[in-house]
């Protein structure tokens, strides 16, 4: 066989080869590294959950979601550089460490609160305010990512070794603080100590006196079980904390990188999450106490007028110019965060009804 005639099929074999492992390069899956900051238990990861999973399902095998937990890929700290570099594609932030850099985004993030207990009514209306104000989807933008989602869970309760019945009960109660110096001064004002240390930390400092109690929800009672150690839940009428407590998000050169079939299927899931997050949160509200209950905690709830006292603290008034002043401090004019703030309260107000 002439040296020619070698090399057209050597050509030729190739050709062929290359042409059978294309279509199996362009048939392979997407894959989406999915992180979160924390465990994968509780509340919020069966929300990133079932998100993947259906993402997973409604792509058919051309998007493969795979799960980081832990702060596998970035702490809470980390998570917005985290996915804002690439090194995770799709992951799950607390923007309350994040002010900063989303000035208006975090209109009521962890601190002022709703005065409202439905979790679902307080997240569908931030989402809402995503919409109408494309400016806080542009900040996601700023820091390469697309916002997909963003919610809350239930009011935050305090949860205490000794019955709390009344406001002045608060003053010297070491109880611990969610993140942010807005909670430590609503603590403050109420004349508890507020006390600050990491969820997963907490039970310890519960059960060998460092704190008194710990203001959360129901979901982080049972997950961390802090009830093993206090055994009394009182309502002291904040409401849940404001959204998001949560918000997903995916690396924008990802997106970009997706296909639209692939683009559409995100955000389909996406839109019917929402369902199964009323249906989740209604099911927990029930399951929860039924359980706390069942191991022996009570639930207690402040009169009419200690609810007013709390909810009368100069921390919820000033909170407004604070969000105002921080919008301004990053360029946007005051009209806008004030106007943005105000249209909150009003969406909140509406959907509770």
């Amino acid at each position: 066989m002439g040296f020619l005639k070698k090399l057209v099929i050597f050509a030729g074999i190739t050709c062929l080869l290359v042409a059978m492992a294309a279509p199996a390069m362009a048939d392979g899956p997407v894959v989406l590294r999915c992180a979160y900051p924390s465990s994968d238990q509780g509340f919020a990861p069966e929300m990133i959950k079932w998100w993947g999973n259906e993402v997973n399902k409604r792509s058919q095998g051309k998007i493969k979601v795979e799960f980081y937990w832990g702060g596998l890929l970035g702490t809470s700290k980390e998570m917005l550089y985290a996915i804002e570099r690439g090194i995770c594609d799709v992951g799950t932030i607390f923007p309350m460490y994040f002010e900063k850099e989303l000035a208006l985004a975090t209109v009521n993030t962890c601190m002022i609160g709703t005065f409202v207990n439905n979790a679902v009514a307080t997240s569908k209306a931030w989402w809402q305010l995503a919409q109408e104000f494309p400016q806080i989807s542009a900040e996601w933008e700023k820091h390469n990512q697309k916002l997909l989602i963003g919610w809350e869970v239930g009011p935050y309760l305090w949860l205490t070794k000794k019955p709390l019945t009344k406001y002045s009960q608060l003053k010297k109660l070491k109880c611990g603080v969610w993140g942010g110096k807005g909670p430590r001064e609503l603590f403050s004002e109420m004349g508890s100590i507020p006390i600050a240390i990491p969820s997963v930390e907490v039970y310890d400092a519960l059960d060998k006196g460092t704190m008194d109690g710990r203001a959360c929800a129901t979901a982080m009672m049972i997950t961390y079980k802090y009830y093993e150690v206090c055994k009394f839940v009182t309502d002291v009428g904040l409401g849940t904390v404001g959204a998001p407590v949560y918000a997903m998000s995916i690396n924008l050169k990802k997106w970009k990188s997706m296909s639209p079939e692939l683009q559409k299927v995100i955000l389909d899931v996406s839109k019917d999450w929402w369902k199964f997050f009323d249906e989740s949160c209604t099911k927990s509200n029930k399951t929860d106490v039924t359980f706390l209950e069942k191991k022996g905690v009570k639930f207690l709830e402040f009169s009419a007028a200690d609810k007013a006292k709390v909810r009368s603290l100069p921390v919820f008034s000033d909170y407004k110019k604070i969000y105002i002043e921080r919008a301004k401090a990053k360029g946007y004019k005051p009209e806008l965060a004030e106007k943005i703030y105000d249209r909150y309260k009003a969406l909140i107000a509406k959907d509770n009804k």
